[in-house]
């Protein structure tokens, strides 16, 4: 497992909202979580993949969202190769924040990996 901590300050004005209602103002779109779900799982590739570093892209990206992550929260992220095959990788990710009793996400993935041209 790699450790990666993530901080993102809080909005200093709250004038220029959306119509989004109050309880969504202050959470992490679940988007930009999945950029950096797949950002952690290709470092967690490269880690298990230290001899050869060869580059993979996601083929499965299997998120279960169980709590809100919220502006200004630390997130604690655990990410894992499980098994790295000669084409395939599988990946394991879980991610909580320093605020939350529990987890807040689970990944589990899969990853191509891209062989070297000669």
């Amino acid at each position: 497992f790699f450790f990666l901590m993530i901080r993102r300050p809080p909005r200093s004005t709250q004038s220029r909202s959306s119509a989004a209602s109050d309880v969504y103002k202050r959470q992490v779109h679940g988007g930009a979580l999945a950029t950096i779900i797949d950002a952690a799982t290709t470092l967690a590739v490269l880690k298990a993949d230290i001899e050869q570093l060869r580059r993979s892209v996601s083929i499965e990206l299997n998120l279960s969202f169980l709590g809100p992550a919220k502006l200004g929260d630390n997130l604690l992220i655990y990410a894992d190769c499980m098994r790295l095959g000669g084409t395939i990788a599988y990946t394991c990710l879980l991610y909580t924040s320093d605020a939350a009793d529990d987890l807040l996400c689970v990944d589990l993935g899969g990853r191509r990996i891209i062989k070297k041209k000669n």
